[in-house]
């Protein structure tokens, strides 16, 4: 391909790797190149770009690059934009935002020239290039002196259990009300 794919990330670490495993499925089937939009997080107080822990292939996305993709995208022509869009067979569609939760089977037909805007939390997107993503999704930055001490007492255990507790979202929601 000579085009780009570009995928919007957005939302925590969990979205994150979805977005780029999606945006990495669609580079590797059209051969072409995968750059990461990174423009949210500039108005987000509480969530940050998390992926570069990781040995992703990490090509950031510049303004100018995103700009034709947004091109109408303005919050006014924005409504107008997606509906002329949606009429289009998305092999045609230059900006993409996901239909559903539910996975779409029209993803295999996505051009190598798109905009990707959505959560894609199905690995049926990229269940085919799992070992790839096994590679890519190992942390490459040490841990720090905290995470480190917890990482010895887990290792000292014979059957370590990790609990997580996902706190920071319903907060952050009560906080907001």
């Amino acid at each position: 391909g000579t085009g780009m794919i570009i995928v919007k990330l957005i939302g925590g670490l969990g979205n994150q790797l979805f977005q780029y495993a999606i945006g990495r499925r669609l580079s590797l089937l059209h051969n072409t190149l995968l750059k990461l939009d990174l423009s949210w997080f500039r108005q987000q107080e509480n969530r940050k770009y998390k992926l570069h822990h990781f040995s992703i292939i990490e090509n950031i996305a510049s303004d100018t690059e995103i700009e034709p993709f947004l091109k109408g995208n303005s919050r006014m022509d924005r409504n107008f934009n997606r509906l002329v869009n949606m009429l289009l067979p998305s092999y045609q569609q230059k900006y993409i935002t996901e239909k559903s939760v539910d996975f779409d089977p029209g993803f295999f037909n996505f051009p190598d020239d798109v905009y990707l805007d959505g959560y894609w939390q199905s690995e049926k997107y990229f269940r085919d290039i799992a070992p790839i993503l096994d590679k890519e999704f190992v942390v490459r930055s040490p841990p720090d002196h905290t995470n480190q001490k917890i990482l010895n007492l887990v290792n000292q255990e014979k059957n370590p259990v990790c609990i997580h507790i996902r706190r920071g979202d319903y907060v952050t929601v009560v906080c907001t009300k």
